[in-house]
């Protein structure tokens, strides 16, 4: 019986621990990611009214310009429909244009309608949330 007991000891042991491991990770992720939508959502009223202000969210300056412009054409869509703009964020670099630096896309919507993705730097709840770089999903460039 004890023999018994310790073999099936040792294994739910082994269980427990992977699974508060797993709780542990997802729950991290989870809250990084709704860092990364929080600092999106307040980002794009802020550059309506500072257009300057995203020179201290872009890892490239050469990405300035373009930010500006796509977070002011977000803004002027959802004042110009009357609607709130959404954040939705995922894990991960875009498989189209991304090169495997971006840790989350932050796509916007308006009405359903994706207006702009964003490629999005931020490893921690913590961390300051960087542009790597902008897929503009609604104008013409």
């Amino acid at each position: 019986m004890v023999t018994f007991v310790r073999k099936w000891m040792f294994t739910a042991v082994t269980l427990a621990l992977a699974c508060a491991i797993a709780w542990w990770a997802s729950y991290t992720e989870s809250r990084v990611n709704n860092h990364v939508r929080v600092e999106v959502t307040k980002l794009i009223p802020r550059a309506h009214a500072n257009p300057a202000i995203v020179e201290e969210f872009v890892v490239n300056p050469i990405l300035k310009q373009p930010l500006q412009l796509s977070l002011e054409y977000v803004y002027d869509n959802s004042i110009n429909t009357d609607l709130e703009f959404q954040v939705i964020v995922t894990n991960g670099d875009d498989e189209v244009f991304g090169d495997g630096r971006a840790t989350h896309i932050a796509l916007v919507e308006v009405n359903n309608q994706p207006l702009a993705k964003y490629r999005v730097i931020c490893d921690s709840e913590h961390a300051k949330v960087l542009f790597a770089g902008i897929i503009q999903e609604g104008m013409t460039q």
